[in-house]
């Protein structure tokens, strides 16, 4: 019995290590953040609604995050098991969200 018991501890501590990395968590981010400069010619109105008494320049800074997904798949047998159980895992849960979701 105590075996089983310990059997079972260390295959919940191997999902816990295992289950991040099987499902696909991991991304790869690139943020890229760019400047531009905007001229407004005097008498012009700017953004803000005010009229430019001179030649006004503004400069504007756009950030953008693509993310990229790895692939999906997994790592040879180790990493199957790993993905497989993980989704039988998450299985109940999707459910009862589901479920709620319909609900609420």
């Amino acid at each position: 019995m105590k075996r089983l018991a310990l059997l079972a501890v260390l295959l919940v501590c191997a999902l816990f290590l295992l289950g991040p990395g099987a499902s696909g968590c991991s991304a790869k981010r690139k943020t890229e953040t760019t400047t531009e400069t905007y001229e407004y010619p005097a008498g012009s109105t700017l953004p803000d609604g005010q009229v430019a008494e001179k030649d006004t320049q503004i400069q504007v800074t756009k950030e953008s995050t693509t993310v990229t997904e790895r692939e999906s798949g997994c790592g040879g047998v180790l990493g199957c098991t790993a993905k497989f159980t993980w989704e039988i895992i998450k299985l109940p849960f999707r459910i009862v969200g589901f479920v709620l979701d319909i609900i609420i």
